[in-house]
């Protein structure tokens, strides 16, 4: 038992089954409590809480919280989350002052401050680093992306209780898709926290926008935005970058 519980491919995978497991309950509970904020911001707090607690009483996987990239690197790592901010500051002006519509703002951001909060604690603060350690050799930082990217997008699948498949299939792609981009915010800065606040903008905006169910874009438009954003992060994240990337922060 003691050596199952080290092994590598074990550690991996029981946080992000530990989340899964979690979703269903949520969406069972969901169906039966009543609807209001409180509620649903315990229930988002439950995905950061129980993988904390798993973390603290046996993964032990450190969290970067220390930033070491500063000056024109850092403001590049956060590419994304700069074009996040500006498009987030115009649908909150549009929904306020031009449309007057004040109403569950701040519930909204504080529910998308805590999505951000747990969904990266669990897939950028654990699954990254542990899925970097079970690769190794010269592709093993693209493997833990990838693998990492590829579990947060399924745990997406979570979204077909209240979508259509191919709205959630669309989803699936787009969020494996950004998550190697939060991987790569991660990695270049060392501190989960702009992953965590770029996430929680990204969700506040599509909050603001009132759309709760995932809209379906054409699949070419889906797999170029896929494309680009794969290309983008390997430019990033190429051999030839890694000596401006330290693992250190991760525990690796």
């Amino acid at each position: 038992m003691s050596k199952m519980l080290k092994n590598k491919w074990v550690r991996l995978v029981t946080p992000v089954i530990v989340v899964w497991v979690y979703l269903a309950v949520v969406h069972l509970l969901q169906s039966v409590l009543p609807k209001s904020f409180v509620i649903s911001l315990l229930l988002e707090l439950g995905l950061f809480l129980i993988p904390l607690a798993l973390n603290l009483g046996w993964l032990h996987q450190e969290i970067g919280i220390r930033t070491t990239a500063h000056g024109g690197r850092l403001w590049r790592a956060n590419w994304y989350g700069i074009y996040v901010l500006i498009l987030t500051l115009a649908k909150l002006f549009t929904r306020v002052f031009v449309k007057g519509h004040t109403n569950n703002v701040l519930n909204l951001f504080i529910l998308a401050m805590a999505v951000g909060l747990g969904e990266e604690y669990v897939f950028r603060g654990l699954v990254l680093p542990l899925a970097i350690k079970a690769f190794s050799g010269k592709r093993q930082l693209f493997w833990g992306v990838m693998v990492s990217s590829l579990l947060f997008g399924l745990t997406h699948l979570a979204n077909l209780f209240q979508q259509p498949l191919l709205a959630t299939a669309e989803q699936v792609l787009m969020a494996f898709a950004i998550g190697t981009l939060l991987a790569a915010v991660y990695l270049k800065t060392g501190n989960i926290i702009f992953a965590m606040v770029t996430h929680a903008l990204q969700d506040f905006q599509v909050f603001l926008s009132n759309v709760y169910v995932q809209p379906v874009l054409p699949v070419a438009v889906s797999v170029s935005f896929v494309v680009i954003v794969l290309v983008i992060v390997w430019l990033t994240l190429r051999p030839t970058k890694k000596r401006t990337i330290s693992l250190a922060p991760l525990g690796i």
